[in-house]
């Protein structure tokens, strides 16, 4: 299945193209929402809307494949994100605004909404385009630390009007709880209610550190798993 991960509406005003292909001697039937109805797949096919798309193949002697699904997520607004520092390639995420595909991740973390950052803290900023009222800052963070992926230790939340002079607007409250020795899978979004009024908008997320004492990996560099940084505006 070939199709976006998200596209911004503003740049793609009639939607964004899907392609199957079906393996040989099947025909595939697909489905934009759970509750629709599948239909035969003919030829490739335009969606305008956040959806995800389901399909799945039959063979000759009825024989039905496992369903395939793939999110697509129409974007509103045109913000660019400026990282300060690299992803590693084999967790991209779609690339450098993956952050700001409005695409959430879950516990595992190499499904693809993940971009992973390995041993360094991550800086990331955007120009709103204007004066702009905030109402909530979110960033997504993901801990598993049987493969080295711990919660950051801090996220700072930075504004400005200019992107030369920067304001702390605050620091997001750590999980509740928080067990690093906990090898369980988990999210958690860091948050920040704000009512401050900025053009530009900045995270900062400090990385763990190397490894502690009783992990296995001792002294090695953490990795950092962040899926979406959500910016949340008056209307």
């Amino acid at each position: 299945l070939h199709a976006p991960r998200a596209f911004r509406r503003g740049l793609h005003p009639e939607g964004v193209t899907v392609s199957i292909d079906p393996p040989p001697g099947t025909q595939v039937t697909y489905r934009l929402h759970p509750s629709a109805p599948w239909l035969p797949y003919a030829s490739p096919f335009r969606v305008q809307e956040s959806c995800t798309v389901e399909a799945r193949s039959i063979d000759g002697a009825g024989n039905r494949s496992a369903t395939v699904s793939h999110p697509i997520r129409a974007i509103s607004h045109d913000w660019k994100l400026d990282l300060a520092c690299k992803f590693d390639n084999q967790y991209h995420a779609g690339g450098d605004q993956a952050l700001l595909d409005g695409i959430r991740g879950g516990n595992q973390f190499k499904t693809g909404e993940w971009q992973g950052f390995y041993g360094q803290d991550v800086q990331g900023t955007v120009d709103l385009g204007a004066t702009t009222s905030l109402l909530r800052l979110r960033l997504g963070a993901l801990q598993d630390t049987r493969p080295w992926i711990f919660y950051p230790q801090t996220v700072r939340f930075w504004g400005s009007m200019d992107g030369r002079d920067w304001v702390l607007l605050g620091m997001a409250p750590p999980p509740p709880q928080r067990d690093d020795r906990d090898e369980r899978p988990q999210v958690h979004r860091f948050e920040l209610m704000t009512t401050a009024q900025v053009r530009y908008v900045r995270f900062e997320a400090t990385t763990f550190g190397d490894l502690p004492a009783w992990h296995l990996g001792t002294g090695n560099p953490s990795w950092m798993f962040l899926d979406e940084w959500e910016i949340e505006t008056a209307p």
